[in-house]
């Protein structure tokens, strides 16, 4: 515990600073997320048999997260969810895939499992900068959507892993990840809710409290989804952490396997009522 309170204490503040500074710092942020997500990602699929181009995932990934700070002209992230749709949905096409097609071998297994790191990490921090660049209808809205966004998700993973560590005795799956308990989850659901109306009330976000709580609540089951996912993956691999970058707390999936799931709904939720909540 000391460790993770340590790293946390170290990184969060690194976080919220490049948050802040918005633009390419974000940018810069994103891919080397995006990147070292993709090493991670391909790893794993290495340690189940597969064995992915990961150079090439390695850069497709990061280029693909990043790729809303190419689009030529002018640029309104508000009126994107269109187009973010598909990536959000190559991510869960290719995510499904990659639960299914593990044990597949040969050099089109290579590919498949390529594709499939690119889209799960590419096609879900795509929405990151959409999200943070949201700034249309008022000055620093994207800024404060983000906070709200690892508010909420931090919220969820504290109180499922602090209640499900003190209280929980229900294996909520059992065959993915032994130390999920239904009370943990059920923590998490609701620390996200109060989160949410919590943050909605002190950045001033505008909008109405059921609101909020609904979008709160999505982004609580959503982002333990993400975990569970992600846990499924790293058991297929026979590992316990996607990888060592944060000491106590493993590799940056384990940190962001809710986020990058969750970026993707926040956004488009804003995206959808913005209109009538501005």
């Amino acid at each position: 515990m000391g460790r993770r309170i340590l790293t946390a204490a170290v990184a969060l503040p690194v976080l919220l600073f490049v948050v802040w500074q918005g633009g390419w710092w974000f940018a810069v942020l994103i891919a080397i997320a995006a990147a070292i997500g993709a090493w991670e990602l391909s790893g794993m699929a290495e340690s189940w048999g597969q064995k992915p181009f990961m150079s090439v995932a390695v850069v497709l990934a990061a280029a693909f997260a990043v790729t809303y700070y190419f689009i030529p002209g002018p640029k309104y992230p508000e009126n994107m969810e269109g187009v973010a749709i598909f990536p959000a949905l190559i991510a869960v096409s290719a995510a499904v895939a990659m639960l299914l097609a593990h044990r597949l071998r040969g050099p089109f297994s290579r590919v498949l499992i390529t594709f499939c790191v690119v889209a799960v990490i590419g096609g879900t921090l795509f929405c990151a900068p959409l999200l943070r660049e949201f700034d249309s209808f008022s000055a620093n809205a994207g800024l404060l959507w983000v906070i709200f966004l690892l508010g909420v998700t931090m919220a969820t993973d504290t109180a499922a892993y602090l209640v499900g560590k003190a209280i929980g005795s229900h294996k909520l799956a059992p065959n993915v990840s032994p130390n999920k308990t239904w009370e943990g989850a059920i923590a998490g659901f609701l620390g996200a809710v109060v989160c949410g109306i919590f943050l909605n009330s002190v950045l001033d976000l505008g909008a109405h409290v059921s609101v909020i709580a609904v979008g709160s609540a999505v982004l609580g089951i959503a982002g333990q989804l993400g975990d569970l996912f992600e846990s499924k993956l790293k058991r297929m691999a026979g590992v316990k952490d996607s990888g060592r970058l944060f000491p106590g707390h493993g590799g940056i999936l384990d940190r962001m396997d809710s986020l990058m799931w969750n970026v993707v709904i926040l956004y488009h939720m804003v995206a959808l009522t913005t209109g009538s909540i501005a």
